[in-house]
């Protein structure tokens, strides 16, 4: 994020959600501009969203500062696809009185998604930001469920 579109952007995204959640953010300091422009942007635009709106929920101040965008160092090593625990370590079974170590996904997606909703009461672009997803992709999911089915995560 080093262009003057993209600071105007994270300017633009600041003020809309602050307004949503009647904070007084008003804009960045230098160092937060330089963070942000020195971390790479992986997430692209809905990334810099998922940050900007969790850091409107839980600061408060007038300006946004290098030490609210913790998790932009950009000297943390990225999460390597498949570093999590290997396939035969994973117990499955079907035996109704035991609890499933690996539900299907969307089971795993619905119980983040409700027990988010709970927390937030209701409030869905907070448990948008909890979840580090954007409010329409819990509204879709609401959506599929209300008709029935189970949503897809594709």
């Amino acid at each position: 994020m080093a262009t003057h579109s993209e600071n105007a952007l994270a300017r633009h995204l600041l003020a809309l959600y602050a307004e949503e959640e009647g904070k007084t953010f008003a804009d960045f300091e230098p160092t937060a501009i330089e963070v942000l422009a020195r971390y790479s942007w992986p997430g692209n635009v809905r990334e810099l969203q998922n940050v900007l709106r969790s850091i409107v929920l839980f600061n408060d101040g007038p300006l946004v500062t290098a030490a609210m965008l913790p998790r932009l160092d950009p000297h943390v090593a990225p999460r390597l696809v498949g570093s999590g625990p290997r396939l035969e370590a994973l117990r499955l079974t079907s035996e109704p009185d035991r609890n499933l170590a690996v539900r299907p996904l969307w089971q795993v997606e619905r119980r983040a998604i409700e027990e988010a909703l709970a927390l937030c009461g209701g409030n869905v672009p907070r448990a948008a930001a909890f979840l580090e997803v954007n409010p329409s992709t819990i509204y879709r999911r609401k959506a599929e469920w209300d008709k029935g089915r189970p949503a897809s995560s594709a």
